[in-house]
């Protein structure tokens, strides 16, 4: 995670931005001018744990870019909270309230010790970025409802001959409590869920997920059950799982690859 020193002056001020700026993969295509009118018109918040960024269901004018900490994303569904996501550095926020007109789809809630965000507001967001063909925004209320409904109970064959045995079924329970992916689940739905899923084998060489697959294809969640496996990010390992680990939630979550 990336962090920024207190400016000293406003001209020190203005380069951390930039800098923010440039980190964030939503702005690659913008133009150096373009991104520094868009630094103009962005001021620093900075909250602490707990404090609430936006609210859901309230009206929004303002956009934001997360450049330290980490934000919990949830909504209220039927009185129950559900956390969908969790933002980190260079990530934002709050587009579809400006983009649709419309009311804040989700509550964003400070999660780590100190956050601190750039905040745009609607005359600059609509000005540079709202029209601008470089800049694409994912459409979140359409990933969150697949990720709330991606899970069908009734569709699930309710054959016994099909079904994990108890044991494994409740070594799995371990293996994903806290995961993100099984986060709003009750322990009867993880359940339900865990006793369908499919053992299969992986020779070693073979890859289980391959970086920059097409979206459409990440669409499994694993569990390791034996067997250790790295993961590489641009040919360089940053991870490893053992047996208990679990991976692929991500790219079903955020319908990415």
């Amino acid at each position: 995670m990336k962090k920024f020193m207190p400016s000293k002056s406003k001209k020190n001020k203005k380069m951390d931005v930039m800098e923010v700026l440039s980190s964030v993969p939503l702005f690659s295509g913008l133009t150096d001018d373009e991104r520094g009118k868009l630094a103009k018109g962005l001021k620093k918040r900075q909250l602490k744990q707990h404090e609430v960024l936006m609210k859901q269901g309230e009206s929004g004018s303002e956009f934001f870019i997360i450049s330290e900490g980490r934000v919990e994303v949830s909504i209220h569904d039927n009185g129950k909270k559900l956390t969908v996501a969790t933002l980190e550095s260079g990530d934002y926020a709050g587009e579809q309230a400006l983009l649709q007109n419309t009311t804040r789809n989700a509550t964003l809630t400070a999660v780590s010790d100190r956050v601190t965000c750039l905040v745009c507001d609607q005359k600059s967001f609509k000005s540079i970025l709202a029209n601008n063909t470089s800049v694409n925004f994912e459409k979140r209320e359409a990933k969150r409802q697949a990720f709330l409904t991606a899970i069908n109970y009734d569709d699930i064959k309710t054959d016994d001959d099909e079904k994990l045995p108890e044991d494994t079924i409740n070594w799995l329970l371990g293996c994903v409590e806290g995961n993100l992916l099984f986060e709003s689940l009750s322990g009867k739905q993880r359940k339900h869920v865990l006793a369908h899923m499919k053992l299969i084998s992986v020779n070693q060489g073979d890859f289980v997920i391959t970086q920059g697959e097409e979206k459409d294809n990440a669409q499994t969640f694993y569990v390791v059950e034996s067997g250790e496996y790295d993961v590489l990010v641009d040919n360089v390992k940053v991870h490893h799982y053992a047996r208990g680990g679990s991976f692929g939630e991500l790219a079903l979550i955020h319908n990415s690859p």
